[in-house]
């Protein structure tokens, strides 16, 4: 149920089992339980009762002995921590569970955190590095039979292709994920790939598949539930929208679903998405202000994805403010340096016209 994406009716299922393990002093069977539990959170948003989960795996597999049993724990901790927007020590704690699992040959457990150490170096701009990585999970994943792994690392490779504007792994990468997660009825991943893809189609000019693609993500991920997406995908679809009025909708409802609570890779894309739309319709005051929500995000642990989009929105608003100077200019000239560093092709060219207006 966890991997067709009928989280509910598993945790009332999880929820019915525990008395049962806990009546009969089982506590190898409480410690998957609770693992699964988290496991089960993790799409719902719900950061304490994800983190409480493996917390609590962790404590009976250290009764039993299990080393996996910690090694899965600790790579659900990893998830918590992503949940809250911790990139840095969800990487860290994701890759120690990687280590001990191939210390100790739990090729399973290995290969499924080694997919998501993936998504954790996006935030850090080793975009490269992510697909290099993240094809070598995929193998490592198909070697053992891990289909969702599997999807999980060609997710990440997906997100990080969209990031340096590499359409062309775009296009393979999304059928790839779509045809995984269509195998394991993995809905929301098949709503991901639309929804990325929906950048893609709007980058090559073809903007109404872009628009039909976003929006059947978005109808996709209401049926599920719109916390595990939904504040990315509403930041895609204002995007690729030109529509004032439903940018500015997409933008509310994201605001309101992050307040309510969401997994942690919504609020990265979303406000440098939201930043994006303002800096195209030269709205510097709202640009500066999502600019300023995305630091916040970040503001427990920096990362190279926070520090670069709020310097360039802060940089690109002072350059159409009355108080523009030669040091806005180097400043964002250094930005534009970054850019080429990171493989940012598509940050370029409002950076270049601001420069060009000097």
């Amino acid at each position: 149920m966890r991997i067709i994406d009928h989280t509910d009716e598993a945790l009332d299922l999880v929820a019915q089992a525990q008395p049962i393990a806990e009546a009969n002093d089982l506590p190898e069977a409480l410690m998957r339980l609770h693992h699964l539990r988290g496991n089960l959170l993790f799409p719902k948003g719900d950061i304490t009762g994800c983190e409480a989960g493996h917390r609590q795996s962790i404590e009976y597999a250290r009764q039993i002995g299990s080393t996996e049993g910690e090694a899965k724990g600790l790579g659900g901790l990893g998830d918590a921590v992503y949940m809250a927007g911790r990139m840095r020590t969800s990487h860290d704690m994701l890759s120690r569970c990687v280590e001990i699992s191939r210390a100790n040959g739990f090729g399973r457990t290995e290969v499924a955190n080694a997919a998501q150490v993936c998504h954790t170096k996006v935030y850090m701009l080793e975009l490269h590095e992510v697909l290099e990585q993240s094809h070598k999970a995929m193998d490592a994943a198909r070697r053992v039979g891990h289909d969702r792994a599997e999807m999980n690392a060609a997710a990440a490779a997906l997100f990080a292709a969209v990031e340096l504007s590499d359409w062309s792994s775009v296009v393979t990468l999304c059928e790839h994920v779509r045809t995984l997660g269509e195998n394991l009825g993995a809905a929301r991943l098949v709503h991901e790939a639309l929804s990325f893809n929906s950048i893609h189609l709007n980058a090559i000019g073809r903007h109404q598949e872009a628009l039909e693609s976003i929006n059947q993500a978005i109808a996709g991920a209401r049926k599920l539930g719109m916390s595990f997406g939904g504040p990315r995908m509403l930041g895609h679809l204002a995007r690729v929208t030109q529509d004032k009025t439903e940018q500015d909708q997409a933008i509310s409802e994201a605001e309101e679903i992050i307040a309510n609570g969401c997994v942690g890779h919504n609020q990265p894309f979303f406000y440098r998405d939201a930043i994006e739309v303002m800096l195209q319709r030269k709205e510097w005051a709202q640009a500066q202000r999502h600019a300023e929500s995305l630091e916040a995000f970040f503001a427990q642990e920096d990362l190279p994805w926070s520090e670069f989009y709020v310097a360039r929105a802060r940089a690109l608003a002072a350059s159409h403010s009355d108080h523009r100077s030669a040091e806005t200019r180097d400043v964002l000239q250094a930005i534009r340096n970054d850019a080429v560093e990171f493989g940012l092709k598509s940050s370029l060219p409002t950076i270049d016209q601001a420069l060009n207006e000097y």
